[in-house]
């Protein structure tokens, strides 16, 4: 296995959300508490062992909509990911891991 720390980015455009009628700024930050009410694309990593999200004094995930409609979710997190790794030549060995993502 390893450990890899990344700041995932998903974008998508949902012609059905409507707009807050008070909305004049190119984008608005939403509070994440959305995610459970609107449709998301439902990516995962295929090889992870565990996913943690980054919480700090807050969530450490964001989510913005913008006046196209299309919503940007933002997420740190920590991924601990299978590698089948090889070791016949170690020290002198390099391993390639993936890192897999499907939806």
């Amino acid at each position: 296995t390893y450990v890899a720390d990344i700041f995932l980015a998903q974008s998508w455009r949902d012609h059905r959300l409507r707009l807050p009628e008070n909305m004049t700024e190119e984008y608005r930050i939403l509070d994440v508490e959305w995610l459970h009410n609107i449709w998301r694309p439902d990516c995962f990593f295929k090889n992870a062992k565990k996913v943690t999200f980054h919480e700090m004094s807050v969530p450490n995930h964001y989510l913005w909509l913008y006046h196209d409609k299309t919503l940007l979710y933002m997420a740190k997190l920590t991924l601990v990911l299978s590698c089948a790794m090889k070791f016949e030549t170690y020290p002198h060995d390099t391993q390639i891991c993936s890192m897999m993502i499907e939806s």
